[in-house]
Parts: C-alpha cells; structure tokens; sequence
C-alpha cells in the first residue's frame, strides 16, 4: 500500500505545478483510454486545491461513463446535465462529501442521447464561464480521448489540460497521439501524470 505521506506529497506536488502554470481556472483532466487512472487524478488534485484554502469544483463532465460517484458520498440525481439542458441554476446540482466539505462537486447528470453535441454547445460555453467565474479552479473529468472527441472539444474550450497515463499499459504511441489531438486544436497541455501499475 502506497504510504498516504508519500501520496499526499505528489499531489500537493501536482497542485504547485497547476498553479505555476500560469493564468488557469479550468483544467480537464484526461486520457487516452478508460482505466488509466484519470478520475482518480482529478479527484485527488481537486481534493488538494480545497484542502489548501482554494473554492474548487469538481465537475464529472464524462456524460457516457461517469464515474465520479464512486471517489465522493453524496446522494443527488441533478449534474451537468440538467444544468446545461434545462437551463437550471448550478447551484442546484452542487453537492458535498463530508470528508472534503470545502469541495464543491457536480455530477454528470442523466446520461443524454447526444453527448458530444451537448459538450459543444454554448450552453456548456456558457456553463464552464460561470464556474470560472465562481471558483477558484474547476476541475473536469472527461472521457478519454481515444474513445471519444469530447476531451478534446473540452481542451479547445477550457484553460489547460492533464493528460494522464498509465505505467505498462498506455503504449508511447497512444501517448503522443492524444498529445497531438490536444495540440492540433491549441489545447493547452499543461502537464503529463504517470500513474504506476501498482
């Protein structure tokens, strides 16, 4: 079991360099396929920016597989969704853990028909706004980029992006491929996060 000093130390490590990265409130964080680790990133980072005194929301943004729920109790059925769709105030899809109770959390929200034409729209353009607006980081969880393009709308929109891999899984060229993708639309990719097998 990783020492919880040690784990605790690399986040802060990764919250400082977020933070030197210049003018940035939204951050994506993502991957090039499922299971190499990215909502566990996004959870802890967003976890590290609240704990050091900084309002931030984590926003489940993956609308075909979200997977937030299991890093955070709370018991609440409106997210993103319903905020971006029904044109709801955002505030009424926030939730806590009390565990982190300084942490705002957004759900994704029933899963719509159309995703990817939802992440596009201007309503979410509008929605990402108002969180900037709101906090100091806003931390999304998205799908991963070889899967789908919503990351990649995502990083076209938002201020930086996470690319996070996976030690002896994630092969070099997977990487490269989803490094470009984020660069091809001006993304920009702050920083690469390796995740051990164990």
């Amino acid at each position: 079991m990783k020492d919880k000093n040690l784990f605790n130390e690399q986040y802060r490590y990764l919250r400082t360099n977020v933070k030197f990265a210049g003018d940035v409130k939204s951050i994506i964080v993502t991957s090039s396929y499922f299971g190499e680790g990215k909502t566990s990133v996004a959870a802890n980072l967003a976890k590290s920016f609240a704990l050091s005194n900084h309002k931030t929301v984590i926003v489940d943004m993956d609308l075909r597989r979200p997977s937030l729920r299991k890093f955070y109790d709370v018991d609440t059925e409106i997210g993103v969704t319903n905020v971006v769709v029904n044109k709801m105030d955002y505030k009424l899809a926030i939730s806590h853990d009390e565990s982190v109770w300084d942490l705002d959390i957004i759900h994704a929200g029933a899963i719509p028909p159309n995703p990817n034409e939802l992440i596009s729209s201007d309503s979410m353009k509008n929605f990402i706004k108002i969180l900037e607006a709101n906090y100091d980081y806003v931390i999304i969880d998205t799908p991963p980029i070889e899967e789908y393009s919503d990351s990649i709308i995502l990083s076209a929109i938002c201020d930086a992006t996470i690319l996070v891999y996976k030690v002896g899984e994630t092969r070099k060229k997977d990487i490269i491929k989803s490094v470009e993708a984020i660069r091809n639309v001006k993304g920009n990719l702050i920083g690469l996060v390796k995740i051990n097998e164990k």
